[in-house]
């Protein structure tokens, strides 16, 4: 797999590496299929059809997911090319391609592309499949990679769905050394190898549910923005999604809430649930105050959260997102 080129190698040690003390990958003890659809001498659209093809053999062979490190959108003939108007989930050959692999059940995990700092800007195809997991990369420390396309999608959907480290992310390469490589190219192999994990642990999911549980479970969520989509996923707060009794989000009562506010909130929170959203509405509709995974402390029992001190004397409505309910209430800000 690495005559030609050695990028394929690089994206599967991320996944499949088992070097302990070194470098273990996302999902090490998976079976893999190596399937090579790229002419890496020259860019041309019929790549895109044998990716078709190695896409439709894998499905053929047994595969669950694929993992697709790669990207198109300009070709050596400039006749070829594609423009951003035709990233728009159903233009693409190779996008048709990739949703079409997902409908027949498999998990799809896309990089998002390395335009977010040149003139063409946002995902490229396959990047583009609305059943698609497209991935963006940020930095050791979550932030956001300047190179990662961006979002959204020409006819305006989320993306990337996700993000994962693309910035310095250790690879092995083909004489055994372990160094460093950037791009989504790498970060899109993480979460090929989490995802894979979580669901084979919740295998009666689907692989569409197994995408909206990464999402709800992101540091965005449910707050997605071009940049960074739903943000980095907390693979315990998927777990605690897919193994919560509790019922569908909906509008209900807030089990605890002082009334008026002066500077916090108090939200009583049963064990297995967990704080993922938080927003401050006035009474015209417009977003005062909104925090993904907002930082609380515990007073008396309740998950105390700290109200922007910017916000005016008034009523307003609160609401508060955790793992099971969605909970809106008025209130009156002293």
């Amino acid at each position: 797999v690495y005559v030609e080129s050695t990028h394929g190698t690089w994206v599967l040690s991320i996944i499949g590496a088992n070097i302990p003390g070194k470098l273990v990958g996302t999902a090490p003890e998976a079976d893999f299929l190596l399937l090579r659809s790229e002419d890496v001498e020259s860019e041309w659209r019929v790549e895109e059809i044998n990716w078709i093809v190695a896409a439709e053999f894998a499905d053929s062979a047994g595969a669950d997911v694929i993992n697709a490190s790669l990207a198109y959108s300009l070709f050596d003939l400039d006749e070829q090319n594609y423009s951003t108007s035709d990233m728009d989930g159903n233009t693409t050959w190779v996008t048709r391609g990739a949703d079409l692999a997902a409908r027949k059940g498999m998990l799809v995990v896309v990089s998002a592309g390395n335009s977010g700092d040149e003139p063409w800007r946002i995902i490229t195809a396959p990047a583009d499949g609305d059943s698609v997991l497209t991935v963006g990369a940020v930095d050791s420390e979550g932030a956001y990679v300047s190179f990662s396309s961006q979002g959204p999608t020409a006819d305006d959907r989320v993306k990337p769905n996700v993000m994962a480290q693309g910035r310095r992310v250790y690879i092995q390469k083909s004489n055994g050394e372990i160094t460093a490589r950037g791009g989504t190219s790498f970060s899109a192999p993480i979460m090929t190898g989490l995802a894979t994990c979580l669901w084979q642990r919740f295998p009666d999911k689907t692989n569409q549910e197994i995408i909206k549980i990464l999402e709800r479970a992101s540091s965005n969520y449910p707050y997605p923005n071009d940049t960074m989509g739903y943000g980095i996923p907390n693979m315990d707060v998927a777990i605690k999604f897919l193994t919560s009794t509790q019922s569908e989000p909906e509008n209900g009562e807030i089990r605890s809430f002082p009334n008026p506010v002066e500077d916090i909130i108090g939200v009583i929170l049963d064990d297995d649930d967990l704080l993922i959203g938080f927003e401050i509405i006035d009474m015209s509709g417009k977003v005062l105050q909104r925090i993904s995974f907002p930082e609380t402390f515990e007073a008396d029992g309740k998950q105390m959260i700290t109200v922007d001190p910017g916000i005016t004397p008034g009523i307003y409505i609160a609401k508060i997102i955790t793992v099971s309910h969605s909970y809106a209430v008025r209130f009156l800000k002293k």
